[in-house]
């Protein structure tokens, strides 16, 4: 009897037709599975896809929304005084405009900044003389936007400048309505806050010398020179960099004079310039401790040092 021989090739080609055979098997049988998988995954998309039009449309609308806002809060600080009823009344609006946003769109990003800006009217509106006796009510719901916010914020830059709001809000309350027989309640509540942004390593470093400048005011205010004169040292520790020395000549050679006119006066009015202006009036010698230039000889040691 003759042999039958089989090639690989035919070989292969009759197992790719069981493996075939096989897949029609199963589909066969399993159709309804399939078809069910099927449309429960179109069905996902479709959510998905729903979900995701409906978000950026809340989105947009919040940010229409909170935009308004803005607008209205910059005009009202533009054109009228502190504390006045036109101002308070501008005010009022803008904070119920944030308030909107707060509750119409709360899983959006903007529902958060809606709630620094209706802490931020509030403070704006300001309280007369008359409103301060009644415990300053513009004031007190700032107070309580910006505690709303610190406890929503996530990121650091966000919790300090949350603190920092709540603190200042703090600050003025106590001015506001300060009695003999419980005068520091604020005050203290305003320190803390600002000592919490002051000792967060993970905040912003000109935030905590924000916050490091405010305790020296305090201090400064409650009459304890030696503890304000301590954060007021802190501030300069922290951002304090005098700027490098060039000779008259080179200024005038190169044109730099003016230019260096304007980065000495920036100076005066930054964080460190403020600092350096309340160690002045403490009686400490700032020309010598702190200088706007460094001196030439310092300059030129650290240039030695560091070849």
């Amino acid at each position: 009897m003759a042999k039958i021989k089989i090639t690989r090739e035919e070989l292969k080609h009759d197992e790719v037709l069981e493996s075939a055979d096989v897949a029609v098997h199963w589909i066969r049988d399993n159709i309804k599975f399939i078809l069910g998988t099927i449309v429960v995954a179109l069905a996902i998309y479709a959510l998905v896809g729903t979900f995701h039009s409906r978000r950026q449309e809340s989105l947009a609308e919040a940010n229409d929304l909170l935009a308004e806002a803005l607008d209205k809060y910059s005009e009202a600080m533009q054109a009228h005084q502190w504390a006045t009823p036109e101002r308070q009344s501008a005010m009022k609006e803008v904070a119920a405009l944030a308030q909107n946003v707060v509750e119409k769109y709360p899983d959006t990003s903007l529902a958060l900044q809606a709630l620094l800006l209706q802490g931020n009217a509030y403070y704006s509106a300001g309280d007369d003389i008359a409103s301060s006796r009644e415990g300053a009510p513009n004031t007190n719901e700032a107070i309580n936007a910006y505690t709303r916010y610190v406890a929503e914020a996530k990121t650091p830059f966000d919790i300090a400048k949350g603190k920092l709001a709540l603190a200042g809000a703090y600050e003025n309350m106590f001015f506001l309505v300060a009695r003999p027989d419980n005068p520091t309640t604020f005050q203290q509540d305003a320190r803390r806050t600002y000592e919490e942004v002051a000792e967060d390593e993970q905040a912003p470093p000109f935030m905590r010398a924000e916050a490091l400048l405010a305790l020296g005011r305090l201090f400064a205010f409650q009459n304890q020179p030696a503890e304000a004169e301590k954060y007021y040292r802190q501030v300069m520790d922290l951002r304090y960099k005098p700027l490098e020395p060039i000779s008259e000549e080179t200024a005038v050679a190169t044109n730099r004079a003016f230019v260096r006119q304007l980065d000495q006066q920036a100076q005066l009015f930054s964080l460190v310039g403020t600092a350096r202006l309340e160690l002045q009036r403490l009686g400490i010698d700032v020309e010598k401790e702190y200088p706007l230039v460094k001196k030439a000889e310092e300059a030129s040691e650290e240039a030695s040092a560091e070849g």
